[in-house]
């Protein structure tokens, strides 16, 4: 499956490929082993990924999670991005980039990032003044879910990764959250 960012209006960001484990009526959950590339075509530039990463994807929510372990330390990234519902078809998926992401190192707090590119975007992209409010209330209710969520904890994370390894994940739990209902809309 490929999987394509924008940037508003619609000009294309990035894009990589990925494998999709599960799909239900709520979400999607990808998986892709290391090497993995990522073709930024707004940098004009492939950037090269050496470890393995889930990627859980809400059809109703503004957003998506990129959760990569490094293969000798076990240590976790997430890479969370704030983005348009996605538009999904066989064998791609598509998103607007809205700019603030929320990235996590292993254990560490949660932390809101590109403040500054969002505040460029709102001008130079005439972000309306509901993707201005909602979208920052979104990366704080993101934070949190990560940072206190025991399904986004280090432990549950790597035994999921465990799981998918050997083949026998159960992994509907990520895309049934109610939590993921209680993140604020987004009016495009």
């Amino acid at each position: 499956m490929r999987i394509q960012l924008h940037k508003s209006p619609r000009t294309p960001h990035y894009f990589w490929h990925t494998h999709p484990l599960f799909e239900d009526d709520r979400g999607i959950i990808c998986h892709k082993t290391a090497p993995r590339t990522l073709v930024h075509q707004t940098k004009g530039k492939e950037f090269i990924f050496d470890s393995d990463v889930l990627e859980f994807y809400w059809k109703e929510a503004p957003f998506s999670l990129h959760c990569a372990r490094e293969p000798d330390t076990h240590d976790l990234f997430y890479y969370c991005n704030i983005h348009s519902l996605p538009e999904i078809t066989a064998d791609r998926m598509d998103m607007v980039d809205l700019d603030l992401d929320v990235i996590k190192v292993d254990t560490a707090h949660a932390e809101i990032v590109d403040q500054d590119e969002f505040e460029t975007h709102i001008r130079e992209f005439g972000y309306s003044p509901s993707i201005q409010a909602t979208v920052p209330d979104i990366a704080f209710a993101v934070a949190d879910l990560l940072d206190h969520h025991p399904l986004f904890s280090k432990a549950a994370l790597l035994e999921l990764f465990q799981e998918v390894e050997q083949g026998r994940a159960s992994i509907q739990a990520w895309t049934q959250l109610p939590e993921i209902t209680r993140i604020p809309p987004l009016k495009m």
